[in-house]
């Protein structure tokens, strides 16, 4: 299948063109789906066996990860790094001030696979909520996961919507399809929300998405964050 794009106006800056790509409308694919994909083409190990390696796989590389290892295979290397400044020669690492990083970087396979992407472009509908960024505000990461009970916030483009509405709103939207939506809301404008994730969701991965009826629209209008986000065991 293609990667679908297509073009919106650079609001940002007008050097070098005046349109940016927006990629939009693809399938997301967790761990699951993966390996039903695999037992489709023939694979000879159940879902069940290959679910279970894959675990034991993903806590390796969890543990190694934590113990400050580099990880380095076919698919990725992760690495870990310190961000902040240090006063002077003496002075260690303080959570206040100083924050541990990851560095990901495709490794060679995933590469040659970016290689071979096709392109589809489409035509992009402008008046519809547009989801720049997320991010938890109890652990101030964006864009990757979300803590249940805890305050968060949306950055992006027509995201104010009608709280009066039920049709309207935030919504998370589960593997299995179930969707729950945000009922604590605390800044409603149109370049930003901040919220109180739904303590009620557990281990998996969601989907964002707004709904909305913008300026000018007469129908809800859905938009949706561009990866899936994995929530916080609490």
């Amino acid at each position: 299948m293609p990667l679908k794009y297509g073009l919106r106006p650079n609001t940002l800056s007008t050097k070098g063109g005046n349109y940016i790509a927006v990629v939009g409308g693809n399938e997301t694919y967790t761990t699951e789906r993966i390996v039903e994909m695999m037992i489709q083409k023939g694979s000879t190990v159940t879902k069940a066996e290959a679910l279970a390696v894959i675990e034991e796989y993903h806590s390796a590389v969890e543990q190694l990860v934590s113990e400050g290892a580099i990880v380095h295979t076919d698919l990725f290397t992760v690495s870990s790094g310190i961000a902040g400044n240090f006063d002077n020669i003496t002075d260690s690492f303080d959570s206040q001030k100083h924050q541990v990083k990851l560095h990901f970087k495709a490794g060679e396979r995933l590469i040659k696979a970016r290689q071979r992407i096709r392109l589809k472009k489409k035509i992009l509908n402008h008046r519809a909520p547009f989801l720049k960024q997320f991010t938890d505000l109890s652990t101030n990461a964006t864009d990757a996961s979300f803590t249940p009970g805890q305050p968060a916030r949306i950055k992006g483009t027509l995201l104010k919507f009608d709280a009066q509405d039920p049709a309207q709103g935030i919504y998370l939207i589960a593997e299995d399809r179930s969707e729950t939506k945000v009922e604590i809301l605390i800044l409603n404008k149109p370049s930003e929300l901040m919220f109180i994730m739904p303590d009620e969701l557990r281990k998996g991965n969601y989907k964002l998405e707004v709904r909305a009826i913008v300026h000018r629209a007469k129908t809800i209008r859905t938009g949706s964050l561009q990866r899936p986000l994995v929530a916080k065991e609490m």
